[in-house]
């Protein structure tokens, strides 16, 4: 996801947004105030609901020098949210990574 373009740099800045906001929220819901009554009045409903999953954008490859798994594992990456153009390098939800070979 580089940001060469308009559009692409304007849809980063709204997952931007959006991130910021979630991270307000869970820091809030952590603190206990959150949700109101008046969000959970004005949240959409799902009816006849399940929790599912779906794919995100990631990395696979064998990691080094990874501070919670070490060397030598092959891993996905959390979900990717920058790429730099030159593919030197990944930001992932979690942290950068490096790429080998760019």
């Amino acid at each position: 996801m580089a940001f060469t373009d308009a559009r692409t740099r304007n849809q980063a800045l709204e997952r931007i947004e959006l991130l910021r906001t979630l991270s307000w929220d869970l820091a809030a819901i952590f603190d206990g105030g959150m949700p109101t009554a008046d969000q959970l009045r004005e949240a959409p409903l799902l009816r006849d609901h399940k929790f599912t999953e779906h794919q995100v954008p990631c990395v696979e490859g064998v990691v080094v020098g990874h501070p919670l798994l070490g060397d030598g594992r092959r891993i996905k990456t959390s979900q990717i949210f920058c790429v730099d153009p030159s593919l030197k390098w990944v930001r992932t939800l979690s942290r950068f990574y490096r790429l080998e070979g760019a």
